[in-house]
Formats: structure tokens, sequence, C-alpha cells
């Protein structure tokens, strides 16, 4: 696949990862987050009281109101985000990409990938995310995967293809599904720089 890709300006990661919370909450009827959950073990016998604590994902109502806690193990949770159709979540979990349906069930694994972010094409039938590069210059790469959550068996998931190389985070679909925004941290000079690849060129 042939790409270009345009650098625009340096910023930092960090606006890139506001302007895509911002964006994909004010879209929901419901919102979908990672935070803490504290458990409690009491031991009767031995009078002792501990806790642990992980990151699951939430669901709730945009006004705050009927808060769910979906069943996704004991491994911490990052950077959920729902499907275009909002049916199904993207989220990661020991460093692999995960799909599960909107209650919490149908979970299953979509790549290796980095916890820098990931995102869904607008049809919903692509997904994008970072993980270890192939090539130079690296160290990551940009992914493109097909993904279909009502395929039966391994057919759920294509095959990974790497669409540029070098250091990025957070990457976001454009509504027309035609270009990734990311953050790329290898831009002559030093900083995070804001960059579009263009999959249509």
């Amino acid at each position: 696949m042939k790409s270009k890709i345009k650098t625009l300006l340096a910023v930092g990661f960090s606006l890139l990862v506001a302007f895509g919370l911002t964006s994909n909450a004010a879209a929901q009827d419901r919102i979908v987050y990672y935070a803490p959950a504290i458990e409690t073990h009491i031991s009767h016998k031995g009078h002792s009281v501990y806790y642990t604590t992980n990151n699951p994902v939430f669901s709730m109502e945009a006004a705050g109101s009927d808060v769910r806690q979906l069943p996704t193990g004991t491994d911490d949770c990052y950077v959920p985000s729902w499907s275009p159709d909002k049916t199904h979540i993207l989220f990661f979990r020991g460093g692999t990409l995960y799909v599960m349906d909107k209650d919490g069930g149908g979970t299953f694994a979509v790549a290796t990938a980095y916890n820098v972010g990931a995102d869904w094409s607008p049809d919903g039938s692509l997904v994008c995310y970072v993980a270890h590069s192939p090539s130079l210059p690296g160290p990551l790469g940009l992914f493109i995967v097909s993904v279909d959550p009502s395929a039966k068996g391994n057919k759920k998931v294509g095959t990974p293809v790497c669409v540029s190389t070098g250091d990025f985070y957070g990457p976001a679909w454009s509504h027309g599904g035609t270009r990734i925004a990311f953050s790329d941290q290898l831009e002559p000079g030093g900083g995070a720089y804001l960059r579009i690849l263009d999959l249509a060129t």
C-alpha cells in the first residue's frame, strides 16, 4: 500500500489524546472508560483485611448514572473505545488489543499491540493500532487490520498490514476513513509532531 504522510505541526502527545477523548465522548449516549476498582478481602480465620486493585472497563450514561463494570478479568485494561455502531468495545489488556461486546461478553484478541491508543474506521470494519515495527526506522509501526465480531472462529480478525513505521502514539481515524492522525516522536529536531497518513495515495 502506497502512503503519503504529511507533517503538520509540533504538538504534545497529550493534545492528541485530549482531542480524541473529547470527540469520542461527545458522540456517545454511553461513555466507556477505565478506572481503578478496589476489592476488599476479609479473612475470618486470620482476622485480617486486605485489598486488591485493578483497572477494569466501565460504561455509564453521559450524565454519570447507571455505571456498569464490564467483566474483563483481573488484568488492568486501558483506552477503551466504542465501535461506530456502539455494539462493541476496543480495549487493551496485558499487551494485547481486544474487542468485546457492549455488555462485556464475546471477548476476542485482535493483535499484540502497544498500549498507546487504537481506533475504529468509520464503518467499523477496520482497526488501526501501534505495534512493534517489522522494519526500520521503527521502533514502532502503524497497523491496520480488518475486524468482524459477527464472524465465526478465527475469521473474526484479518491479516494485519503495517502502513508506516516510526515512533507513533494515539492513532485516530478521520470521519471519511481515508486518513489517520497520530503523534510521531521521531521527527527531525525532536519533540512530538502531529502527522496525517493519507491512505488514498
